[in-house]
């Protein structure tokens, strides 16, 4: 693997045509957790690592003492690439219309926007036994990879606008810090939750004196947890704009996305050895101009990548809050 890591910045910066940057463009606005992810090229399909396990015991020994022998343990891993894109077609007497809504630049932007949203929900619901095309998501990987010890426990825990539960504005920032805690370092770089549920922080925060604001090199406003702290990354809707991509329906301890009226918060530290981003080749985005059919003209993107985590306390959930 390549020692370089870029972020999508840098892909933005770096781009030999006006359409790259244009395809960087709209996902570094409309991907944001895309956007905070470093990115190492692998000239490989797969990325084969030793993940971290346990740590050596340590040791205390007497001076003149033989030194004892510290090894931690670690386990094979083997992440994969994936590949994102799609043909966008449209007749061709669109592109040549003279007309104040570029249709063909409509169709482009619509089709990276979606592309976008389908990573945003992929990078936390992504399932290989439901989609093995697709990226190993967060919740996934938390529930089956990891320990549960990267689960945090809200137990059904209200703070919902019709809570009856007193103090809740300090409880949920204690919930916080306990899920904080558990990444390595005792920090995140962002908590991940659902827009409902990060209205309701913004409340807490404002009453606990920790409401602060962020704006990002492209102009995307996020609340902070205090200056300096943690963004508040809230996802949004699937592709449908109707769905959310995090819901109000999960099981108080997470393992079942439905039957239940709890939401989750995710903790992420980004960058390696936490969680980043590696890929196969280059964004590809192309005018292919009209096509043998003699009707339409045809644009291309794609981008084969994936996710990695060597650290096993890179991501953490908090499970079991009602916030709806």
């Amino acid at each position: 693997m390549a020692d370089s890591a870029y972020t999508l910045a840098d892909f933005e910066s770096r781009a030999e045509s006006n359409l790259v940057k244009g395809v960087v463009k709209t996902w570094r606005t409309q991907a944001p957790v895309m956007e905070r992810l470093s990115w190492k090229q692998n000239p490989g399909l797969d990325l084969k690592m030793l993940r971290t396990k346990t740590l050596p015991t340590e040791a205390w020994v007497a001076i003149g003492e033989t030194l004892p022998l510290m090894k931690g343990t670690t386990e094979p891993y083997t992440e994969r690439v994936y590949k994102m894109g799609g043909k966008i077609d449209i007749p061709r007497e669109y592109a040549m219309a003279n007309s104040i809504v570029d249709e063909r630049a409509n169709q482009e932007e619509m089709a990276l926007t979606a592309m976008a949203g389908g990573f945003n929900y992929a990078f936390l619901k992504g399932d290989p036994t439901v989609d093995p095309e697709s990226i190993v998501g967060l919740w996934y990987r938390l529930k089956n990879l990891l320990s549960s010890a990267q689960t945090v426990s809200g137990g059904g825990y209200d703070i919902s606008p019709d809570t009856a539960q007193t103090g809740w504005e300090f409880g949920i920032l204690d919930k916080l810090d306990e899920l904080r805690d558990t990444l390595e370092g005792s920090d995140a770089d962002a908590f991940i939750m659902d827009i409902t549920t990060k209205q309701r922080l913004e409340a807490a925060f404002r009453k606990s004196g920790l409401l602060s604001n962020t704006v990002d090199q492209v102009g995307n406003r996020f609340m902070t947890y205090g200056q300096g702290g943690p963004l508040i990354i809230p996802m949004g809707y699937k592709n449908d704009q109707t769905t959310k991509i995090i819901t109000h329906v999960e099981a108080d301890d997470g393992n079942t996305l439905t039957g239940g009226d709890a939401t989750t918060i995710y903790a992420v530290k980004f960058g390696e050895p936490y969680l980043s981003g590696f890929y196969l080749n280059d964004i590809r985005a192309e005018d292919k101009g009209e096509l043998e059919d003699g009707a339409n003209v045809r644009t291309v993107v794609d981008w084969t990548c994936g996710l990695y985590q060597i650290h096993p306390r890179a991501i953490a959930r908090l499970v079991g809050i009602v916030a709806a």
